[in-house]
């Protein structure tokens, strides 16, 4: 069901347990509330909000957020979300749920294990993504064009990352990938200037 609504501060009712695909693609959407009992986010749901600069997720311990999936293309041109905490039990991002946004910082939860394609490409303004050491995978393109992301975290062991997560345009990234034994801090960095590719393993 699409919104067809006027207003710009959205407060989704508790009874929504699905929020559908495009449901508010495109509009004038500025601040949504989403409550606890969301279990989905479809498909492109707030698609081409260019407005859309918060979205708040309800999650405290008196009412966990049941959140688990967030559909391919769901913030997908969200120009002016610069920031957002999404909820901890978060355990699926679709295809570049947040390309060509303007998210700066984010906080991937515990429960995610890949990192999706395309999940911040061409995100020009990211700069800083916290990792959990469940993340096994970082898919085709993740970070492709994404400005200068750093990822930090605690990593368990060895990931997949896909040859071309941190792929750019004009220039090759510079990798410094710490794919470490338990308890090993993981970073990856990379510059504009740079020409090679490096990892290491401590």
């Amino acid at each position: 069901m699409r919104y067809k609504g006027s207003a710009t501060d959205v407060t989704i009712p508790d009874s929504v347990k699905v929020i559908g695909e495009y449901a508010f693609k495109k509009t004038g959407v500025v601040k949504a509330k989403v409550p606890a009992t969301v279990v989905e986010i479809e498909k492109g749901a707030f698609f081409g909000c260019s407005s859309l600069t918060t979205v708040e997720f309800e999650d405290t311990d008196a009412k966990p957020s049941q959140l688990a999936k967030i559909g391919e293309l769901a913030f997908y041109r969200t120009s002016a979300l610069k920031e957002t905490a999404l909820p901890r039990s978060v355990t699926s991002l679709g295809r570049a749920v947040f390309s060509r946004s303007g998210i700066r910082k984010i906080s991937l939860p515990a429960g995610l294990t890949e990192i999706s394609d395309e999940a911040f490409f061409r995100a020009n303004l990211l700069t800083d993504v916290v990792v959990s050491d469940n993340v096994e995978k970082i898919g085709y393109r993740a970070f492709g064009r994404a400005g200068k992301p750093r990822l930090s975290g605690r990593w368990g062991g060895r990931t997949g990352i896909d040859g071309l997560s941190f792929e750019t345009q004009g220039y090759r990234p510079v990798c410094f990938l710490v794919l470490a034994d338990e308890g090993s801090d993981f970073l990856a960095e990379w510059s504009r200037s740079a020409t090679t590719h490096s990892t290491a393993r401590t």
